[in-house]
């Protein structure tokens, strides 16, 4: 089994604050139809998204006006679902994941009270596409935007697992850099270290790219069955006791099992 990289081939977190920027108030706007909320009135509307009834009518005017809400004869509103469909399906296959990632990874996020990240392979090295942040003020870092080397992290170990045995031959004929005293850089024992990640179907980093910080990772894989990206938990070791990783590294595996089933019920990819 390979993995695919998303370059050959979001809507922002939830907080208690007011949506400051046009961005984030429009995206509250059409998150308050979540949940089951189908028609909604403009009160309501303004409710569910924080914000004041003059600006949720202004903006809700501007959707309107672009075909993204539907004002119904008795005033109440509704999402105009088939045009925001036509405008996913023009955007990237990375922000199709996110969109459809973001739920599930948020639902891990209120379990394991953790950071979650959506991560992939681009350009040999681990690229961080979303980030839900946990509420811990101790080993909050944002990753977004950062790459990371894929031997010494748990995501970039579990999608090096899907590779084929000659893509990581290939990967390792490259000297692999030493980051701490536990990263492994001997070919031998890393390909060893690989097949047992592909026989469990989740990574662990335990401190390989940094002292103290530890995460544990499962794929995420399309319906053509090929690895496109992983779900990390992750966070200072200290708050992973010994005894609750096995837990965790299951609820991980069942949140990426989750997303990659419901990438099997649409068509976009």
């Amino acid at each position: 089994m390979s993995i695919v990289r998303l370059s050959d081939l979001s809507s922002p977190a939830n907080t208690d604050a007011a949506p400051e920027s046009a961005t984030e108030r429009i995206f509250a706007i059409l998150a308050a139809f979540e949940g089951g909320r189908h028609v909604l009135s403009m009160s309501a509307i303004a409710e569910q998204a924080g914000m004041s009834k003059s600006t949720t009518s202004r903006l809700l005017m501007s959707l309107e006006q672009s075909r993204l809400v539907i004002r119904r004869d008795d005033g109440k509103y509704r999402l105009a679902v088939q045009k925001l469909i036509q405008l996913t399906t023009h955007a990237s296959p990375t922000d199709r994941l996110v969109a459809h990632s973001r739920a599930f990874l948020e639902e891990l996020a209120h379990e394991q009270q953790e950071d979650i990240e959506l991560c992939g392979v681009e350009d040999g090295a681990l690229v961080h596409y979303d980030q839900i942040d946990g509420p811990h003020m101790v080993g909050n870092k944002s990753w977004m935007g950062l790459t990371a080397p894929l031997h010494a992290t748990s995501g970039g170990k579990v999608l090096l697992a899907q590779w084929h045995e000659a893509e990581q031959t290939a990967f390792l004929a490259k000297p692999l850099a030493q980051f701490t005293p536990n990263t492994i850089t001997q070919p031998p024992l890393f390909l060893q270290h690989l097949r047992d990640i592909a026989q469990a179907g989740v990574a662990w980093g335990l401190e390989e790219l940094e002292l103290g910080l530890i995460g544990t990772s499962a794929p995420i894989f399309l319906p053509n069955g090929k690895a496109v990206a992983c779900v990390t938990v992750s966070g200072p070791i200290y708050r992973f006791p010994i005894a609750q990783r096995p837990a965790i590294a299951q609820r991980t595996k069942q949140c990426a099992a989750k997303i990659s089933q419901h990438l099997q019920q649409i068509s976009w990819f």
